[in-house]
């Protein structure tokens, strides 16, 4: 799960991890005061007669992305940013997301497990009808990384793009990456599965077939 956001709605402290953003709300102050967000008598920032406020977009179907909006929300409030959040139907939006009419949103992605897949979200060739990149992120920078790194075919040369491909993507966030599932999958000995895919194990299970009890 991640939060993406808009070109105008990155509020994000700088981090030295090569992946992840740190919660730092001193950090966050210092940008922000550094920048011209200034705090009002009701603890909001704006800078001029412009507030710090934005909408997080996210699917009312979904009481866990629900929940984190809230928590979400009170942490920037402690920054000083006035959230909203805006709860949709799934079909409004999905709508909206293809539509690239949101500040943020709340969402979770499956891609193929495969370190390449990350081309598939945050290319600029994705931005697009149709495209994962969302957020219509650009870095001329990025798409070079990642390139090579798809091309290269020694591993340990290839896992360091990859890396220096995330941390080019960690220090521009255009999202925040909450969680990731981890998986674990049970089956009977009597139930055969025709392959499962790591990133959907439902794929092909029109397939699968169940012995008779011995």
């Amino acid at each position: 799960g991640l939060v993406a956001h808009g070109p105008a709605t990155r509020i994000m402290p700088t981090s030295d991890t090569t992946i992840g953003i740190p919660y730092d709300l001193q950090q966050a102050a210092r940008t922000l005061e550094s920048l011209g967000w200034k705090r009002g008598r009701d603890g909001l920032r704006a800078r001029g007669k412009t507030p710090l406020a934005f909408a997080l977009m996210v699917a009312s179907s979904s009481p866990i992305r629900l929940k984190i909006a809230v928590l979400l929300q009170e942490q920037w409030r402690k920054a000083g940013a006035n959230v909203r959040i805006e709860q949709l139907e799934l079909n409004t939006f999905g709508g909206r997301m293809e539509d690239r009419k949101f500040d943020a949103l709340i969402n979770a992605w499956h891609i193929d497990p495969t370190p390449s897949s990350v081309r598939e979200e945050w290319a600029s060739s994705e931005i697009k009808k149709g495209g994962y990149n969302a957020t219509s992120y650009r870095s001329p920078a990025f798409d070079a990384v990642i390139d090579s790194a798809v091309r290269e075919m020694n591993p340990a040369r290839s896992v360091q793009l990859y890396r220096r491909a995330y941390r080019v993507l960690t220090d521009d966030a255009p999202a925040m990456w909450i969680y990731e599932l981890r998986n674990v999958h049970g089956a009977s000995k009597r139930i055969h599965p025709v392959g499962i895919r790591p990133d959907a194990w439902w794929a092909g299970l029109a397939d699968w077939n169940v012995k008779a009890s011995r």
